[in-house]
């Protein structure tokens, strides 16, 4: 799959839980990607998890929804779980999170 490329910049668009001196350009190869535009939040988280699956400690997910209640539920489900939640960024609409798996 492609290396995806996130651009951390002081925007209302580009979403970052790290401090903002620590906010610099990074690259995220993703191992898998869930389109979940379709789908409303459960269906997405619903669809990573089983996507998860499959994936081997240290591999990212990409997974792609709409829906603004993800912001929440997506971060606390990897949490729970044990992932490491890399941040969101949000562009035309639509989010795109990132998660590696423990």
């Amino acid at each position: 799959m492609e290396t995806q490329e996130l651009i951390r910049i002081k925007s209302d668009k580009v979403i970052d839980e790290r401090p903002k001196e620590t906010q610099e350009s990074i690259r995220i190869k993703s191992d898998k990607l869930i389109d979940g535009r379709a789908r409303y939040c459960p269906e997405s988280l619903l669809a990573a998890k089983i996507a998860f699956i499959d994936l081997k400690s240290g591999q990212i997910l990409e997974l792609i929804t709409s829906h603004e209640d993800c912001k929440v539920d997506v971060p606390k489900w990897a949490k729970a779980k044990g992932h490491e939640y890399l941040g969101f960024v949000e562009d035309s609409g639509y989010y795109r999170f990132y998660l590696k798996k423990a």
